[in-house]
Protein backbone atom coordinates (compact mmCIF):
# COMPACT_ATOMS: atom_id res chain seq x y z
CA UNK A 1 0.00 0.00 0.00
CA UNK A 2 1.38 3.83 -0.82
CA UNK A 3 1.18 5.35 2.61
CA UNK A 4 2.66 8.97 3.72
CA UNK A 5 4.82 11.09 1.27
CA UNK A 6 4.01 8.79 -1.44
CA UNK A 7 0.04 9.49 -1.18
CA UNK A 8 0.81 13.31 -1.03
CA UNK A 9 3.00 12.17 -4.01
CA UNK A 10 0.25 10.29 -6.71
CA UNK A 11 -2.60 12.31 -5.27
CA UNK A 12 -2.83 14.44 -7.96
CA UNK A 13 -2.74 12.45 -10.77
CA UNK A 14 -5.85 10.63 -9.64
CA UNK A 15 -7.62 13.56 -11.16
CA UNK A 16 -6.82 12.31 -14.48
CA UNK A 17 -9.27 9.57 -14.43
CA UNK A 18 -6.52 7.01 -16.54
CA UNK A 19 -5.56 3.91 -15.27
CA UNK A 20 -1.73 4.60 -14.82
CA UNK A 21 0.73 7.50 -15.93
CA UNK A 22 4.66 8.15 -16.22
CA UNK A 23 6.10 10.89 -13.50
CA UNK A 24 9.77 12.83 -12.98
CA UNK A 25 10.18 13.15 -9.39
CA UNK A 26 13.20 15.09 -8.24
CA UNK A 27 15.32 16.08 -5.20
CA UNK A 28 18.72 17.72 -4.42
CA UNK A 29 21.05 14.54 -5.33
CA UNK A 30 18.80 12.98 -7.88
CA UNK A 31 15.62 12.35 -9.86
CA UNK A 32 13.25 9.28 -10.17
CA UNK A 33 11.53 7.95 -13.47
CA UNK A 34 8.38 6.82 -12.20
CA UNK A 35 5.27 4.64 -12.84
CA UNK A 36 2.12 4.64 -11.33
CA UNK A 37 -0.73 1.80 -11.79
CA UNK A 38 -3.74 1.17 -10.69
CA UNK A 39 -4.71 4.91 -9.86
CA UNK A 40 -8.29 3.81 -10.63
CA UNK A 41 -8.38 2.29 -7.75
CA UNK A 42 -8.04 5.26 -5.78
CA UNK A 43 -4.97 6.77 -3.89
CA UNK A 44 -4.55 4.02 -1.23
CA UNK A 45 -4.56 0.85 -4.16
CA UNK A 46 -2.04 3.19 -6.42
CA UNK A 47 1.45 1.68 -6.88
CA UNK A 48 4.31 3.48 -7.84
CA UNK A 49 7.56 2.05 -9.05
CA UNK A 50 10.93 4.10 -10.16
CA UNK A 51 14.37 3.98 -11.13
CA UNK A 52 16.46 6.28 -9.43
CA UNK A 53 18.82 8.02 -11.62
CA UNK A 54 20.40 11.02 -12.07
CA UNK A 55 24.17 9.97 -10.42
CA UNK A 56 27.03 11.44 -12.19
CA UNK A 57 28.59 8.26 -11.87
CA UNK A 58 26.15 6.10 -12.25
CA UNK A 59 25.70 3.21 -15.09
CA UNK A 60 22.15 3.20 -16.48
CA UNK A 61 21.94 -0.03 -18.31
CA UNK A 62 19.44 -1.57 -16.81
CA UNK A 63 16.54 1.31 -17.67
CA UNK A 64 17.47 1.77 -20.73
CA UNK A 65 17.63 -1.74 -21.89
CA UNK A 66 14.23 -2.18 -20.33
CA UNK A 67 12.55 1.23 -21.44
CA UNK A 68 14.37 0.35 -25.10
CA UNK A 69 11.46 -2.36 -25.26
CA UNK A 70 8.34 0.35 -25.16
CA UNK A 71 10.40 1.95 -27.83
CA UNK A 72 10.81 -0.46 -29.84
CA UNK A 73 7.35 -1.28 -30.26
CA UNK A 74 6.67 1.86 -32.08
CA UNK A 75 3.52 3.08 -29.99
CA UNK A 76 2.16 -0.41 -30.22
CA UNK A 77 2.77 -1.34 -26.86
CA UNK A 78 -0.03 -1.54 -24.10
CA UNK A 79 -0.36 -0.81 -20.49
CA UNK A 80 1.35 -4.30 -19.39
CA UNK A 81 4.19 -3.48 -21.45
CA UNK A 82 4.93 -0.51 -19.21
CA UNK A 83 4.00 -2.47 -16.06
CA UNK A 84 6.86 -4.99 -17.12
CA UNK A 85 9.41 -2.51 -17.89
CA UNK A 86 9.36 -1.51 -14.24
CA UNK A 87 8.35 -4.73 -12.78
CA UNK A 88 10.58 -5.36 -9.65
CA UNK A 89 9.85 -8.75 -9.80
CA UNK A 90 11.55 -9.47 -13.30
CA UNK A 91 14.37 -7.16 -13.14
CA UNK A 92 15.13 -9.21 -10.21
CA UNK A 93 15.22 -12.58 -12.10
CA UNK A 94 17.46 -10.96 -14.81
CA UNK A 95 19.71 -9.96 -11.95
CA UNK A 96 19.95 -13.74 -9.88
CA UNK A 97 20.38 -15.12 -13.77
CA UNK A 98 23.73 -13.71 -14.27
CA UNK A 99 24.75 -13.64 -10.91
CA UNK A 100 24.20 -16.96 -10.68
CA UNK A 101 27.15 -16.99 -14.05
CA UNK A 102 29.47 -14.84 -11.80
CA UNK A 103 29.36 -17.37 -9.17
CA UNK A 104 29.50 -20.23 -11.49
CA UNK A 105 32.61 -18.81 -13.20
CA UNK A 106 34.78 -18.20 -9.55
CA UNK A 107 33.83 -21.80 -8.71
CA UNK A 108 35.21 -23.56 -11.91
CA UNK A 109 38.24 -21.52 -11.66
CA UNK A 110 38.86 -22.68 -8.13
CA UNK A 111 38.00 -26.42 -9.21
CA UNK A 112 40.83 -25.37 -12.22
CA UNK A 113 43.12 -24.75 -9.17
CA UNK A 114 42.49 -28.20 -7.52
CA UNK A 115 40.06 -26.39 -4.91
CA UNK A 116 36.82 -27.80 -5.07
CA UNK A 117 33.64 -29.13 -2.40
CA UNK A 118 31.45 -27.29 -0.13
CA UNK A 119 33.72 -25.31 1.69
CA UNK A 120 34.78 -23.66 -1.35
CA UNK A 121 31.28 -23.00 -2.73
CA UNK A 122 30.24 -21.56 0.51
CA UNK A 123 33.06 -19.49 0.58
CA UNK A 124 32.28 -18.08 -2.91
CA UNK A 125 28.36 -17.06 -1.76
CA UNK A 126 29.88 -15.38 1.32
CA UNK A 127 32.59 -13.27 -0.42
CA UNK A 128 29.59 -12.10 -3.65
CA UNK A 129 27.44 -11.52 -0.54
CA UNK A 130 29.98 -9.15 0.82
CA UNK A 131 30.41 -7.73 -2.24
CA UNK A 132 26.65 -7.22 -3.33
CA UNK A 133 26.69 -5.27 -0.05
CA UNK A 134 28.85 -3.07 -0.16
CA UNK A 135 27.36 -1.93 -3.73
CA UNK A 136 23.79 -1.22 -1.70
CA UNK A 137 26.65 0.91 0.96
CA UNK A 138 27.85 2.61 -1.69
CA UNK A 139 24.62 3.61 -3.22
CA UNK A 140 24.08 5.13 0.66
CA UNK A 141 27.61 7.41 0.22
CA UNK A 142 28.78 5.31 3.05
CA UNK A 143 31.74 4.33 1.14
CA UNK A 144 33.97 7.30 1.05
CA UNK A 145 31.30 9.21 -0.36
CA UNK A 146 32.05 7.63 -3.88
CA UNK A 147 28.41 6.12 -5.04
CA UNK A 148 30.51 3.81 -7.98
CA UNK A 149 32.98 3.01 -5.31
CA UNK A 150 33.38 -0.70 -5.75
CA UNK A 151 34.40 -0.16 -9.21
CA UNK A 152 36.76 2.66 -8.87
CA UNK A 153 38.46 0.95 -6.37
CA UNK A 154 39.20 -1.77 -8.31
CA UNK A 155 39.56 0.19 -11.90
CA UNK A 156 42.07 2.19 -9.79
CA UNK A 157 44.10 -0.23 -7.74
CA UNK A 158 47.69 -1.47 -8.60
CA UNK A 159 47.01 -4.75 -6.78
CA UNK A 160 44.58 -5.88 -9.16
CA UNK A 161 46.55 -9.16 -9.38
CA UNK A 162 45.91 -10.46 -6.17
CA UNK A 163 42.90 -7.97 -5.29
CA UNK A 164 41.07 -10.24 -3.11
CA UNK A 165 44.01 -10.47 -0.43
CA UNK A 166 45.79 -7.05 -1.04
CA UNK A 167 42.20 -5.00 -1.30
CA UNK A 168 39.18 -6.86 -0.55
CA UNK A 169 40.39 -8.51 2.84
CA UNK A 170 41.71 -5.30 3.91
CA UNK A 171 38.35 -3.77 3.70
CA UNK A 172 36.42 -6.74 5.17
CA UNK A 173 38.28 -7.35 7.80
CA UNK A 174 40.76 -4.74 8.82
CA UNK A 175 37.88 -1.63 8.18
CA UNK A 176 34.64 -2.89 7.86
CA UNK A 177 34.51 -5.38 10.81
CA UNK A 178 36.98 -3.33 13.32
CA UNK A 179 36.69 -0.43 15.23
CA UNK A 180 38.49 3.18 13.58
CA UNK A 181 41.17 3.67 17.09
CA UNK A 182 41.87 -0.77 16.13
CA UNK A 183 42.56 -0.44 12.47
CA UNK A 184 46.20 0.45 12.35
CA UNK A 185 47.15 -2.22 14.40
CA UNK A 186 45.40 -4.84 12.21
CA UNK A 187 46.31 -3.52 9.46
CA UNK A 188 50.35 -3.97 10.68
CA UNK A 189 49.73 -7.20 11.72
CA UNK A 190 48.43 -8.67 8.93
CA UNK A 191 50.72 -7.08 6.78
CA UNK A 192 48.11 -4.41 4.36
CA UNK A 193 49.14 -1.12 2.96
CA UNK A 194 48.96 1.04 5.87
CA UNK A 195 48.04 4.22 3.51
CA UNK A 196 44.57 2.44 3.51
CA UNK A 197 43.53 3.05 6.85
CA UNK A 198 44.16 6.91 6.37
CA UNK A 199 42.27 6.39 2.68
CA UNK A 200 39.51 4.48 4.00
CA UNK A 201 39.04 6.58 7.59
CA UNK A 202 35.68 7.74 6.33
CA UNK A 203 34.21 3.96 5.88
CA UNK A 204 32.37 2.96 9.31
CA UNK A 205 32.41 -0.03 11.34
CA UNK A 206 30.25 -2.61 10.99
CA UNK A 207 28.79 -4.30 14.43
CA UNK A 208 26.80 -7.02 12.09
CA UNK A 209 28.68 -10.09 11.72
CA UNK A 210 28.71 -10.22 7.80
CA UNK A 211 32.55 -8.92 8.11
CA UNK A 212 33.34 -11.20 10.38
CA UNK A 213 36.43 -13.25 9.56
CA UNK A 214 35.97 -16.82 10.24
CA UNK A 215 37.42 -20.26 9.82
CA UNK A 216 36.73 -20.08 5.70
CA UNK A 217 38.23 -16.81 5.20
CA UNK A 218 41.64 -18.06 6.01
CA UNK A 219 42.16 -20.28 3.07
CA UNK A 220 44.53 -18.99 0.29
CA UNK A 221 42.77 -17.73 -2.69
CA UNK A 222 43.79 -16.02 -5.38
CA UNK A 223 41.46 -15.05 -8.28
CA UNK A 224 42.53 -13.84 -11.95
CA UNK A 225 41.61 -10.00 -12.64
CA UNK A 226 39.07 -10.69 -15.05
CA UNK A 227 36.91 -12.38 -12.92
CA UNK A 228 36.72 -9.36 -10.36
CA UNK A 229 36.44 -6.96 -13.55
CA UNK A 230 33.71 -8.31 -14.79
CA UNK A 231 31.57 -8.91 -11.51
CA UNK A 232 32.09 -5.17 -11.32
CA UNK A 233 31.06 -3.94 -14.28
CA UNK A 234 28.06 -6.43 -14.09
CA UNK A 235 26.94 -5.28 -10.65
CA UNK A 236 27.88 -1.44 -11.61
CA UNK A 237 25.28 -1.87 -14.48
CA UNK A 238 22.67 -2.62 -12.61
CA UNK A 239 20.05 0.08 -12.04
CA UNK A 240 17.07 -1.85 -9.64
CA UNK A 241 13.64 -0.25 -9.91
CA UNK A 242 12.36 0.56 -6.46
CA UNK A 243 8.95 -0.52 -5.10
CA UNK A 244 7.78 2.51 -3.50
CA UNK A 245 4.70 1.22 -2.20
CA UNK A 246 6.06 0.30 1.81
Amino acid sequence: MVKGYQQKMIAPYLKYDVDAAIAVFADENHWRLSYICDMKEGVTSAKRFSYILGDEQGQYKTPLERLDTIYAKKGRFVLNDLREAFSVDALSDEFFDEYHIHYDRIVAELARQGKSGAVYHDYVKKLMGRIVFLHFLQKKGWLCGDTNFMLNTFSQSNRRSDYLESVLEPLFFGILNTEPAKREQVFSRNGWQQSLVEKWASIPYLNGGLFERDDVDNLRIVLPESLFRDLFLFLASYNFTVDENG
